[in-house]
Order: C-alpha cells, then structure tokens, then sequence
C-alpha cells in the first residue's frame, strides 16, 4: 500500500494534475465554510416546515405569525365543535370554551425546528430540511375547567368512578378493601381531539368514549409485606410553605394465608382482627408539639426613629413574620427581607458608613436583625454567622446587635432542634418582639453573660473655620471610647450548667471627637480652648491700663505714692456640653 501511494505521488509531482486536485481540495474547504457560516446565520423557519399542511418553510417569525393569523384565527368567530357521547349531542361555540389560538406561538416553535445543537449539526439539519418535511402543532389553548363541565354533561349517569385497592385499620381491627373498575371519558384524549378539531378548522364532531377501567389486581405477597413491614413514626413533611404531619404506619401481626384468602373471596370488603404494634411517635403527638412553646423571645424600641425609619422596621418584620425553618434548615436575614430599594417597599434612614451616620435606603433593619439574633441566642439556636456593628446602637445591648450588608454581611440561624421552629415577629407601636416557636427541651434554660475585654480612646478630627472666634472650639460630635465585648451563652439543665459557648466578639471602634477652630487655631490644643457655641456672646478684650507717672508732693524726705485703681474681673461663661448622642437609627451598611 505505500509503495503504491509512492508511485502515485511520483506520477502526480510536478503535473497539471496536482494542481486542479489541489484547486478543487481547496474549493470545497472554501464552499464548506461558506455553508457552514450561512447555516449558523440562518434567521428564518427551515424550508419544508409545515403547520397543519399550511407550509411556513423559508419565512421570518412575524411573517410566519401573520400567514398562521390569516389561515387560521381571522375566520374563527362564530365557529363551533360537535360533542357526541353515547347518543348525547351537543354544539358549543369557540367562545364558551374560550379556545385561542396563538399563532405567536405557533411561529415561534415553528421557528426553533433545527436550531438544537452546534454549527454541525445545524448545517446537517438545514440540509436535510429541503427533503423532508417537518410538521409543527398549531398551538392552541382551551378552558379546561369548563371542557371538564361539558364532559361532565353529556357522560352524566354513564360513568363510574373507580375505586382502588387499600385497607384501614382500626384498632385491632383490619378491613381490606379489594377496591373495583368503572367507566370514564379520558379527558386528555378528549382535550387533545378538542385541539385537532379547532386545528383542522372546526365543526368536526368529538366523540367522548365512555371507556372501562379495570379494576386493580391486588398482590397479596406485597400487601402482606406493607401490613407486617416495622411500624415507623409519624414525621413532620415541609410543603407548600406549611408544615404537615405525615400518619404513622403500625406493624400488622397476621398470617399471609388470611390475607389471600380474603382477596380471593367475592366479598369487597373484609375485615380480619389482627395484632398490631405502635410507633413511638403518632401523628396526634406530633399535631400537638407542633410551634408549642416559645423557645426564646426578645424585644427593643425604636419610640424616638423617623417615620421612614420606622417603616423599614415594621417592613422587615413582616418580612420575616412566620418564617419556618425545618430541622437542619438554615435562615437567612439577608435574603429573606430582600433588596434594600424603594421598589421593594424599604425608604432612606440614617445608616452606618464606617463610623460616619449617612443617609440611605434601608436604615433601621439592623434593629430587626439585632432583636431576631437576641431571640435566638436565648432559643440556643446555633449562630451560623453574626456580626457587630462598627459602633454601639442605642436601642440594643453592647454584645447583642447583629448589622447585615447587603450581599456580604449577614445573620444566618440554623434550626438545630429535632423539631420545625418558626420565627414569629411583630411590631406593637414602636416596639419589635421577636419569638422562637418550636419545642422546648424540659429543665434547660439559658443565659447570656457579656463583659468589657478591652477599650480605646477616640482621636480628635480638627476642622477650621472663620466664624468660630478665636480660643473657642465647636464641639460637633464629642466622639465615645471604643471597646470590645466577649460574650458566653451559658445552657443550663435543672440549674446545672451543661454548656459555656464562646459567642462572636463584638468589637466597636471608637467614634472620634469632631471639632471646628479658628483657623489661628490649628495648633492650639484641645484644652487650651472655651467651648462656643452659635449665637452665644463672646465677651469683649479688656485692655490693661497705661501706667501713670509717679507726682512728689511731699517733703523731700517722705515719699508718697498714689493707689491704684484695682483690675477689672475677666469672666468666661460656662462651658455647655454640647454632644449630639449617636442617632438610634444608624445602622452600619459596610464594615471594614
């Protein structure tokens, strides 16, 4: 095979046919591409695609829409279908039935026909698009509700609704129940024949088929081994945002043989007395433990916030009012209240920037955090994240305030109890109570102890300013020592202590003292200057007295001189504590 190839290659070097072989090699490389590159590019239905035989092959979507418009919605007021079942007939209008046609639609599933896949597969389907035709449904809606009505309707007193298999038991006693077949028009079919009716243009008659259902054969070796299978615990099951109590199952004593003989007797229904064994736990227990007690409850006041501010509170509240958290399950505050914008109900409040009070959306929700963390470190809930803020709040204890960043700092809770707990919060005037629902453990209660570790002192942040007169300061913020918290939660059972958990630390930086001098000022310390404060009086210099020259009126050898008049008293007024407290509405949007 080589040696030939060589030949070969030998009889082709350097002749004019290696160069048409090589032209047409790089001919077809070249339409390739093109085709591939039309092919990915292609924006119109394939060709040969269809709708009910109407072809829309090679159109635009809104071309195709509006061909489907002409062809099969312009004429369909006033049109009809034909209902038969087993000699009831009856004609009911497009419009009782509220059938649309939606040749939006259509166009667009129409238009998605080939589109699957990569350029490859694409291209193969575009080029096998021009053999083969390819059929989309028309789309088309009905009223369900009322094509079940109409069912209904015309199958009165022809259908029997089937009954299945099962058993009960009550007490000791065991009914089995074989259950029985019936007769039922098969709704589905009956909607999709609706559908191709209206497709094919209406007034076509629909035949509901009145059709038997067999009965369910009964396996007595399985159901013998459900009835005697261990008997297991009823449980909590969370869905459709509630929690559901799924029944116990008891363990049946009671000999197989039985079992298949009452199944293959003519009787329907048969009960057996049998010996049974409980679970521990019942679905009456379960239905009466379930959000029992108060696992931990805690409230805080916002009497003095702004009305925006106020809102925010009462806003996430709501928010998180009736929050369930399953065993195991973790909360989220931040993702729980939301997006901090106006179009998400919150308003603009006083926030912590740093260790600056700005403006923004949002402010008071730390109240609703720091009062839910409060709560639930009294519920020993477990603290999976929590972070203080960058200063002290006012309307919470140092060591028990939880701030939340949007998207980076946040209060998360982890159920870690054996039973579902809900979070219950309400606001009551101005004040906010968080609660813990859930089942409490007998004899354990818990304590919170917090203590000082260690503090630092604020710096002084000097501005100049003109107005101010000179030796005088103006205190604009008169600043507070910083200091860091430690904190335990303490469990105790019947008194005992059985836990000492370490909590977050809480750390709050100093806030600084703020001040305004004249700017001859600028160097002159802090201690050295009166307190002013706009619009008080500033007494005016009093100039010292030109010495007077000495007058002799006495003999020569007694000297007189002349008192003095005594100084004048300079007074200074009081120095007033000017110090505006730190806003209770601030919060802290970022944490360094």
């Amino acid at each position: 095979m080589g040696k030939a190839f060589a030949k070969l290659k030998t009889l082709l070097k350097g002749s004019k046919y290696t160069v048409a072989v090589v032209a047409l090699c790089c001919a077809a490389v070249v339409l390739a591409g093109c085709f591939f590159a039309y092919a990915a590019s292609y924006e119109k239905i394939l060709p040969n695609v269809e709708v009910e035989g109407f072809g829309i092959g090679g159109m635009e979507k809104l071309d195709a829409a509006k061909e489907l418009h002409t062809a099969f919605v312009a004429g369909e007021s006033g049109k009809s279908v034909v209902f038969e079942c087993d000699g009831n007939e009856k004609e009911v209008a497009f419009e009782e039935l509220k059938i649309v046609i939606d040749e939006n639609k259509t166009a667009e599933k129409a238009f998605e026909v080939g589109r699957q896949g990569g350029v490859f597969k694409k291209t193969a389907r575009l080029l096998l698009a021009a053999f083969k035709k390819t059929e989309v449904p028309l789309e088309v809606s009905v009223d369900e509700a009322k094509l079940e009505e109409l069912i209904s309707e015309l199958a009165a007193g022809k259908e029997i609704e089937p009954e299945p298999a099962g058993y009960s038991i009550d007490g000791k006693q065991l009914t089995l129940k074989k259950g029985h077949g019936g007769k039922k028009v098969d709704r589905q079919k009956a909607l999709a024949t609706v559908k191709k009716s209206v497709a094919s243009g209406g007034a076509a008659k629909v035949s509901l088929v009145v059709e038997e259902i067999k009965a369910e054969k009964v396996d007595a070796d399985k159901l013998y081994d459900e009835l005697t299978a261990p008997a297991k615990n009823a449980e909590y099951k969370y869905e459709d945002g509630e929690v559901k109590v799924v029944d116990e199952t008891v363990r049946v004593i009671v000999d197989k043989q039985k079992i298949k003989q009452a199944l293959d007797s003519d009787t329907e229904g048969v009960t057996l007395t049998v010996e049974t064994e409980a679970p521990e736990v019942t679905a009456a227990q379960l239905r009466g433990m379930l959000f029992r007690d108060t696992l931990g409850t805690y409230s805080s006041n916002f009497a003095t916030s702004t009305a925006a501010r106020a809102s925010n509170v009462t806003l996430t509240a709501q928010r998180i009012n009736g929050y369930i958290l399953m065993p195991g399950d973790v909360f989220s505050y931040d993702k729980t209240i939301g997006r901090r914008t106006v179009a998400n109900g919150f308003r603009e409040a006083g926030v912590y920037v740093g260790n600056k009070v700005e403006s923004g959306i949002g402010g008071g929700i730390c109240q609703t955090s720091s009062t839910l963390y409060s709560a639930a470190l009294y519920a020993n809930l477990e603290i999976v994240s929590r972070t203080s803020h960058s200063l002290p709040v006012s309307y919470m204890p140092a060591g028990m305030d939880a701030t939340i960043a949007e998207g980076y700092i946040d209060l998360k809770i982890r159920n870690n109890t054996e039973y579902p707990v809900k979070i219950v919060a309400t606001v009551n005037g101005r004040k906010i109570t968080c609660s813990i629902l859930g089942v409490s453990v007998p004899g354990q209660t818990v304590e919170l102890a917090h203590s000082t570790v260690s503090t630092s002192q604020p710096q002084t942040e000097r501005t100049v300013d003109e107005a101010i007169p000179k030796g005088y300061k103006q205190i604009i913020n008169k600043g507070a020592p910083g200091y860091t918290v430690a904190s335990n939660r303490i469990v105790k059972m019947n008194g005992e202590v059985v836990k000492t958990e370490k909590l977050t630390r809480s750390v709050y930086r100093a806030a600084p003292v703020e001040e305004v001098v004249n700017p001859a000022d600028k160097e002159t310390p802090t201690e050295n200057l009166k307190i002013y404060t706009p619009g008080m009086k500033i007494p005016e210099p009093v100039e010292e007295p030109e010495p007077q020259p000495e007058v002799n009126d006495a003999p020569a050898e007694e000297v007189v001189t002349p008192p003095t008049e005594p100084e004048p008293e300079v007074s200074a007024e009081p120095e007033p504590e000017v110090q505006p407290e730190i806003p209770e509405q601030a919060e802290q949007t970022v944490t360094e």
